[in-house]
């Protein structure tokens, strides 16, 4: 996940980039880029973004659309690439941000700033939303404004190929956000519904070694979510990640 603004730190920002200098005006000014937020994208695996994913390019401007009316949560704001809608600011860092698009009071831009096909969907896409500050030829002025808000943060993936293979994943809703969830055919239990014991009568098998496994995909593994308690990235034969799921009570995912 990306580094995420302390409450007071975004309020910080906020002011810093909506305060006008008293300082005389010169004549040659500036514009610099004033970062409120630095996020991926919430929901990116819903919406029209991962189908079109290789067509993004670093520096892409996206269009903020306030969703007041969502019965989800009245504060979201929805992302645009063009027309096509790829998800949402995250919920926990769109409060101010809905309140400030809701006055028009200030001009904010978001923008694509980091893409990264070989993580989970979650991880694929993260952007910024900034202001552009105008700044004149002053290092006074250059100085009054905070570093943490002219730096491009990078993100911190938790799902590249590199940095997962064999960490556990506790987070149950990124295990149900996978495009594919494993687990082994051996294990699973008998004390599932029968709800649940159907859906992997339609899923394919494959083998890693000497065990065979589901690939189990979003609509079952949604069908799964009272069953399972966790998950574990592993490689397979062909060394592609891939996250095994682990159901309630298994002695292998404790510790």
């Amino acid at each position: 996940k990306l580094h995420s603004m302390k409450r007071f730190q975004f309020i910080k920002g906020l002011i810093a980039a909506t305060v006008v200098s008293a300082l005389p005006r010169q004549k040659s000014t500036v514009y610099q880029k004033i970062y409120l937020l630095q996020c991926f994208v919430a929901g990116f695996r819903y919406y029209t973004g991962k189908n079109i994913l290789s067509k993004f390019r670093i520096g892409d401007m996206l269009t903020m659309k306030r969703e007041a009316d969502n019965k989800y949560d009245k504060n979201a704001i929805a992302l645009y690439w063009n027309d096509a809608k790829i998800g949402f600011i995250p919920a926990q860092e769109n409060t101010l941000l809905s309140r400030l698009l809701d006055a028009d009071s200030v001009k904010l831009i978001a923008e694509i700033t980091h893409i990264e096909k070989d993580a989970q969907l979650w991880e694929s896409i993260a952007i910024a939303v900034s202001q552009l500050k105008e700044i004149e030829h002053s290092d006074a002025l250059k100085n009054s404004i905070p570093e943490y808000l002219t730096v491009l943060e990078t993100p911190e993936y938790e799902t590249l190929p590199d940095n997962v293979a064999g960490e556990k994943e506790r987070d149950l809703g990124r295990l149900l956000e996978a495009d594919e969830v494993i687990f082994k055919v051996s294990e699973v239990p008998n004390w599932l519904s029968e709800a649940e014991k159907s859906g992997f009568e339609y899923c394919p098998k494959f083998w890693i070694a000497n065990e065979e496994y589901y690939s189990v995909t979003t609509d079952h593994i949604h069908t799964l979510t009272y069953s399972v308690c966790g998950g574990q990235y592993l490689r397979d034969n062909d060394g592609k990640i891939r996250l095994q799921g682990f159901f309630n009570g298994e002695d292998s995912f404790a510790g």
